[in-house]
């Protein structure tokens, strides 16, 4: 996706935010931002579901 950044917001449960040098663990609450273009990824941690809100700043119009 062509983004600007993106806001990764945990309703409820945890998921770990996957970065190319870093790991984010997050549970119900954190919020967290990071560049759109960083390569990532995200896994759940338990056998519980996770409800995210996850919001891309779209790049702009040229």
């Amino acid at each position: 996706m062509d983004c600007d950044v993106d806001v990764l917001h945990v309703i409820k449960g945890s998921i770990t935010l996957v970065l190319t040098n870093e790991e984010y663990h997050l549970d119900t609450g954190d919020t967290v931002t990071f560049p759109g273009r960083e390569p990532h990824t995200w896994v759940n941690p338990t056998d519980h579901p996770v409800e995210v809100l996850w919001v891309l700043v779209p790049a702009a119009s040229r």
